[in-house]
């Protein structure tokens, strides 16, 4: 795993991003990209489906709801920066996963942090 910064930057609102966010708190799931329009703002910054967002410029929004997220990130207007922390291939399918998280793979479980293991 890695974390990186990926830089945005568009003219105006009318350009859209290029990515679509899933997870947050509200839903028990990291914040993270579940998709990225090739050819796109994100996409040619190097947003990756899967890519999990630690912060929106210096705002830490590991403890935010969707929506949460989704506002700070109107707040940031047309230039913004994303940490994110990047997972091998492999991890990133417990996003996906409907089972509980005793009965995902083991190599899953990484995904999250530690205090969310023992809420399940």
């Amino acid at each position: 795993m890695a974390t990186a910064t990926i830089h945005l930057q568009r003219l105006d609102t009318s350009q859209p991003w290029g990515f679509k966010l899933q997870g947050g708190s509200d839903v028990g799931k990291p914040l993270h990209v579940a998709h990225v329009s090739p050819g796109s703002i994100s996409g040619r910054a190097g947003l990756k489906i899967g890519d999990v967002i630690l912060k929106i410029d210096k705002v830490d929004v590991s403890s935010f709801t969707h929506d949460d997220a989704r506002g700070e990130m109107i707040r940031a207007g047309n230039k913004f920066d994303l940490t994110i922390q990047r997972y091998d291939a492999n991890i990133l399918r417990v996003i996906n996963c409907n089972r509980t998280i005793e009965r995902c793979d083991a190599r899953y479980i990484a995904y999250y942090k530690p205090n969310e293991l023992h809420n399940r």
